[in-house]
């Protein structure tokens, strides 16, 4: 039996996104330039305005509040306010922006450094003090940081040396810290506007990034402008940029074709044939998204290990991603968690395969085992979750299993899922995309991880060795050991894999890609009409 309902079916949000797993050899330092060379290779203009489309809605201007999709995302707004200290470019290399480094020499004792000089938008310096007290405020459980948990461990520990320079002590060796921080905790406020908040809803963003704030309609749109004392100028070029919400896919698509907005992030078969139409193209995204959702370990179906192999085994991954996508394209899913490409990959270490006499093998020692036949999809109210949802649904019930179907707001997603571990899979919306290994496998699989929606708590060992591992041959066998880990328990569901784009208009330049595929607003221009090839990439 498969029954379907719906709970506030208003909000697409375009959800987590991770990708292809490239190197990650324990990055200690950032570099202490920023390069202009993808902007400046066509010759940059300063000026004019863009209008981005975001696939939710922003609800507050904290600036530890990261667990968002991006490009497409309120990222995409914190990010122009309030910059980042450093950043993860497309190579896997960290990057200095406000900060020139963030440096170690044992992976436990880092060093921060900020650019001398630097100021709020509201005057105020941005200097050592200024990040050790947003830290400890995000260290507060009263202010929901995403990454309250893990900040927590290492805010008491920050020591200001000068008014650019501190040092954080971690509690244990992490090679993975400036990744982490890049990835998890980029943003620093004004403590002024901070402390001057009494919700997070009251929050006033100021920051030191390329823009601030000029309006804000919750729900419909935010418009930032240049900040004139911006620290690397002649950046930002543009003028402004709209932040406009719109919830349906096709409305997007829509809006970009007809030049009423900038760019929209997504997929080519979501889009068919209109990036063909005149004044857009598309640009993918150097960063290959994964597509996954999570099994409850904790209880209920999946709370057995063989229920969570006869998944794998019981569906078919490429009718699932025709599903999802409405193309038969040949898309396949991963058959390991690292790609060919990865240095920790290992071809022996594979998800279980499509196989349904194993399923049925499988089914009749779980009946056995007593586990309840009933399984209850979570997904986001979108119509590609949605048809997925629906696929796996009818599957399992040729299985005998009860199913419900139930479709959320990704904005209630973490409640519903994660705090209140009401579902046996739970399907986000969008891809997870990352660089590298980490932050996100840590983030995915130890207890305290802030995508750990499985209650899956067996990997903290694991994670914590690949953190502390020292020289490659260390670090490829504590890979190893999370890779064997992650077949035996399989706390995630990898159905899919693909590469995600930008539907844009032909005249956008300056396309710097970073982190999960978060563009760095600060080299946007509008070329005079249609950019060249130069102007594009932002590789």
């Amino acid at each position: 039996m498969i029954n379907a309902r719906h709970i506030r079916p208003s909000l697409l949000a375009l959800g987590l996104l991770v990708g292809v797993l490239a190197p990650a050899c324990g990055t200690t330092t950032a570099t202490t330039a920023t390069s202009h060379a993808s902007a400046a290779a066509s010759g940059p203009v300063s000026g004019g305005s863009m209008t981005i489309i975001d696939g939710s809605d922003l609800k507050t201007w904290s600036p530890f509040t990261t667990n968002n999709t991006y490009p497409g995302s309120p990222m995409d707004e914190l990010d122009a306010v309030y910059g980042t200290l450093i950043y993860q470019n497309v190579d896997d290399q960290i990057v200095g922006n406000l900060a020139e480094s963030l440096t170690t020499t044992d992976n436990v004792t880092w060093t921060l450094k900020l650019r001398p000089g630097l100021k709020f938008t509201d005057g105020t310096p941005f200097n050592a003090d200024a990040v050790k007290y947003n830290y400890n405020w995000a260290a507060n459980t009263e202010w929901g940081a995403t990454s309250q948990a893990w900040i927590a461990t290492w805010a008491p520990s920050i020591t200001v040396v000068n008014s650019t320079t501190l040092t954080i002590k971690l509690p244990a060796a992490n090679a993975d810290f400036a990744t982490e921080i890049a990835n998890l905790a980029p943003f620093i406020a004004s403590p002024k506007a901070l402390g001057a908040a009494t919700t997070l809803a009251a929050i006033k963003p100021v920051g030191a990034g390329a823009f601030k704030l000029l309006s804000w309609d919750p729900g419909v749109n935010a418009t930032v402008v240049r900040n004139p004392g911006y620290w690397d100028q002649p950046l930002p070029y543009l003028n402004s940029i709209i932040f406009v919400d719109i919830a349906a896919t096709a409305s997007r698509i829509t809006t970009v074709v007809q030049g009423e907005a900038t760019m929209m992030a997504g997929y080519p078969y979501q889009w068919g044939s209109d990036d063909n139409e005149p004044g857009v193209t598309d640009v993918k995204i150097p960063m290959q998204g994964l597509f996954y959702g999570y099994l409850n370990t904790a209880k209920g179906f999946f709370s057995s290990p063989l229920a969570r192999e006869f998944l794998y085994e019981a569906v078919n991954p490429l009718e699932v991603m025709d599903a999802f996508t409405q193309v038969s394209t040949g898309y396949t899913a991963p058959s390991t968690y690292f790609p060919s490409t990865s240095p920790f990959y290992d071809s022996s270490l594979t998800f279980p395969k499509y196989n349904g006499t194993a399923a049925q093998a499988l089914l009749a020692q779980i009946k056995a085992s007593g586990v309840p036949m009933s399984v209850q999809i979570v997904s986001t109210v979108e119509p590609d979750t949605e048809r997925l949802g629906g696929y796996i649904a009818q599957v399992l019930s040729t299985y005998g299993i009860t199913v419900t179907q139930t479709y959320i707001d990704q904005t209630i997603l973490v409640q519903r899922c994660q705090t209140q571990l009401q579902f046996d899979i739970c399907i986000p919306g969008g891809a997870l995309v990352f660089n590298g290994p980490e932050p996100y496998s840590s983030q995915l699989f130890t207890s305290t991880g802030t995508l750990n929606m499985s209650g899956y708590a067996t990997m903290n060992t694991d994670i914590a060795a690949t953190q502390s591992a020292v020289g490659q041959k260390a670090l490829y066998g504590a890979w190893q050991s999370v890779q064997q880990d992650l077949m035996k328990d399989l706390p995630i569901y990898v159905y899919g894999a693909i590469d995600r784009y930008l539907l844009v208009r032909d005249n956008t330049g300056g396309l710097v890609f970073s982190d999960g595929g978060i563009l760095q607003k600060q080299f946007l221009y509008l070329c005079p009409n249609v950019c060249d090839a130069a102007a594009k990439p932002g590789l």
